[in-house]
């Protein structure tokens, strides 16, 4: 659902949706269908990341260059080459096309995006799990004022909580386009599953996302 809205949020922008056209994906469903088989298939033969750890600044070029080559040949099996998911230039900046990292455009890396386990490693090798509050967005999205009160007892125990807290989100993007497709979503929760399970193991609590 978080993967899918985050494309939903891109797709919607107008220039984004351009974006997505110009990789040969449409900013539709099927197209989220489309770049879920290709970032599933660039995860499972190549690795989420070129490194070991989400800094993509840090990774030397004997390290990046043969993932580039993997994540273009699995973009190729599925008919796109020159696939901007799996490198772009220059690095770090914003451009037309969006942002730019070593693994790829923003737009187009949205599940591995989504990989949280992969991502908070970096922070986990130098906070204990209890100096982080993690909890999902939907939970955020549907108690915002209870949740956004546990967050500042949580960080300022001596803060003075208003008696009333009114969340500033509105959840509309994914609302603009159709439905994610039930077997894109089978899929994405099978695929989830085990790094979900990690991430969970991690931190010692329960997120209560799907299973299969």
């Amino acid at each position: 659902a978080r993967s899918f809205s985050e494309f939903a949020h891109h797709a919607t922008v107008s220039s984004a949706g351009g974006r997505y056209h110009n990789a040969g994906i449409p900013p539709t469903p099927s197209g989220f269908d489309t770049l879920v088989e290709i970032e599933v298939a660039i995860v499972r033969h190549c690795g989420a990341t070129p490194g070991p750890y989400f800094s993509p600044e840090q990774i030397p070029n004997s390290t990046l260059a043969p993932w580039e080559q993997c994540c273009l040949k699995q973009a190729a099996r599925h008919g796109f080459y020159s696939w901007p998911g799996c490198t772009c230039s220059p690095v770090g900046l914003k451009t037309k096309s969006g942002w730019c990292h070593q693994y790829g455009q923003q737009h187009l890396v949205v599940i591995r995006s989504s990989l949280y386990e992969i991502h908070l490693r970096k922070w986990l090798r130098y906070f204990p799990p209890s100096s982080l509050m993690i909890f999902r967005s939907e939970d955020l999205f549907d108690h915002g004022e209870a949740m956004t009160a546990q967050l500042l007892r949580w960080s300022s125990p001596n803060y003075a909580i208003p008696p009333r807290i009114v969340p500033h989100h509105y959840l509309t993007k994914s609302r603009n386009l159709d439905p994610m497709s039930a077997s894109t979503r089978t899929l994405l929760t099978e695929f989830f599953a085990p790094y979900n399970a990690r991430l969970e193991d991690r931190l010692g609590t329960k997120m209560n996302w799907p299973v299969p």
